[in-house]
């Protein structure tokens, strides 16, 4: 059974569980269970929620024809029931496919049958794909989170190492543009710049702690001294050398009492 929300509020109890839907909701509900519509708020009258129950017999041999009818019901095949939100342009392709089959059975002129079963159709494949592409994208938007985190946590563990987009790119087997703009996307930042924050973090860290300033720039994956120098200064607005004798001072100096 499949509900198109067609009103601004629709409140419903399925099963002694309150669902709420809003224009351009989709609701997917077992045929055997019961459904009850409690209350809804209606501006626009002309365009009615539509309900669609379809005989058993009728979905089997139209998913033995064709098994990937079945997919929005087996992406969500733990679920008794589930709502589909779509975005507006989605939605109105949706009712226009839907409209022509509540259109069809209402007149129920000569082929209808033919009528309404190719709505139907037309009906189920703009849903199948709807639901295909949000689970794409929501798997896609997953997989990059784990991307970045993994290739964050590489360049912490290698920051001193020589690291190239080359080198990411063969590490993860993935594109030097994709590497590009998930870091742009999660920090920011180019990669190139990422890499050079953690190494300035540690080289800094390194010189408060008491190395030396060219050991410290070497330890840290700086082949340039004078790269280093720059860098240095433009992100703390200080020298090396100045912070580490702010430092020393800071430790030769006993607080007073």
């Amino acid at each position: 059974m499949i509900l198109f929300c067609m009103k601004n509020e629709l409140k419903l109890t399925h099963e002694n569980e309150s669902v709420t839907l809003s224009m351009g909701n989709i609701l997917f509900v077992n045929p055997e269970t019961k459904l009850q519509i409690h209350h809804w708020k209606d501006d626009k009258p002309e365009k009615p929620t539509i309900l669609i129950r379809f005989h058993r017999n009728f979905w089997e041999e139209l998913i033995a024809s064709s098994p990937e009818f079945n997919y929005i019901y087996t992406a969500h095949d733990e679920e008794r029931l589930f709502v589909l939100r779509t975005p507006p342009a989605t939605w109105q392709g949706l009712y226009s496919a839907v409209s022509m089959l509540r259109t069809e059975y209402i007149q129920n002129s000569f082929c209808s049958q033919m009528g309404i079963t190719g709505a139907f159709i037309t009906t189920m494949v703009h849903m199948n794909r709807t639901v295909y592409f949000q689970r794409l994208r929501t798997q896609r938007t997953r997989d990059s989170e784990i991307l970045i985190k993994d290739m964050t946590y590489y360049i912490i563990e290698h920051y001193a190492e020589k690291i190239s987009l080359d080198t990411m790119s063969s590490v993860f087997n993935i594109s030097k543009s994709k590497i590009t703009h998930l870091f742009k996307e999660q920090y920011n930042l180019s990669f190139y710049q990422f890499v050079l924050q953690q190494r300035l973090v540690h080289a800094k860290n390194a010189i408060i702690s008491g190395m030396s300033i060219s050991e410290a720039a070497y330890q840290c994956g700086f082949s340039d001294y004078t790269a280093f120098y720059k860098a240095f200064r433009k992100t703390y607005g200080m020298s090396p050398k100045a912070l580490q004798m702010e430092y020393r001072t800071k430790i030769k100096t006993p607080e007073p009492f």
